[in-house]
């Protein structure tokens, strides 16, 4: 997706996306020069947000001749100093400069790059922690757009870092499964996802709330048929 239009950007455009790559998040960016002159001297900056992820070493693109693009993967890292409320859940707030001057773009991301491989935790863990939650810190949302197989789910979470705890059928038919995920900062979510005959729904809690907040999202993107 466009995250920066070259009349925002001095003739600088910028696309890009957040993904989850070799147990690491990165951002997959391509810079492209729409202006009459060379651009060079590219760098950086994150501002704080709620995941407390910044890149995790210095952004590389060479001098750009006009017309011309670059696209490179940028790393991304937890930092305690790059942790802080965030207007809204998912959103990064990115200063990019190059010899012109600084351009500001925002990015709306989801939760899934900055889930950990080591997110499963034991599910006798789970009713305690579930219930140390408060109640407002709950986040709830239906399901909608693929094929209501509790398999496919189960297939699709795994693949996201959702570690699937347990499987267990409901009296109305269908199932539910308990799962657990924790971000590269290690705040922990916990969530139940119902797969009925006709409907689905997620419930998902955290001790941060917002975190909770990008879990069902970050799910419903998950199932979503590729």
């Amino acid at each position: 997706k466009t995250l920066l239009t070259a009349e925002k950007g001095k003739g600088m455009v910028v696309q890009g996306a957040m993904v989850r790559a070799g147990g690491r998040a990165v951002y997959e960016l391509t810079i492209t020069n729409q202006s009459p002159a060379p651009m060079q001297g590219f760098a950086i900056q994150f501002n704080k947000n709620l995941m407390g992820m910044t890149n995790a070493e210095a952004l590389s693109v060479p001098p750009l001749p006009p017309q011309q693009s670059h696209s490179t993967a940028l790393v991304m890292a937890y930092s305690p100093e790059k942790l802080g409320p965030a207007a809204q859940p998912g959103l990064l707030q990115v200063a990019l400069k190059n010899a012109v001057g600084v351009c500001y773009f925002q990015d709306t991301v989801s939760l899934v790059p900055f889930l950990s491989e080591q997110g499963q935790i034991e599910s006798a863990q789970y009713p305690a922690m579930w219930q140390a939650i408060p109640p407002s810190n709950q986040a709830v949302a239906a399901l909608t757009g693929f094929t209501l197989d509790v398999s496919y789910v189960e297939g699709r979470l795994r693949s996201g870092n959702v570690h699937v705890l347990h499987r267990k059928k409901l009296q109305s038919g269908g199932d539910a499964l308990y799962c657990s995920a924790k971000t590269e900062s290690g705040v922990v979510v916990l969530c139940e996802v119902q797969v009925l005959a006709a409907s689905a729904r997620c419930a998902a809690r955290s001790q941060v709330a917002g975190i909770a907040q990008m879990l069902p999202p970050a799910i419903q993107a998950l199932l979503a048929p590729s």
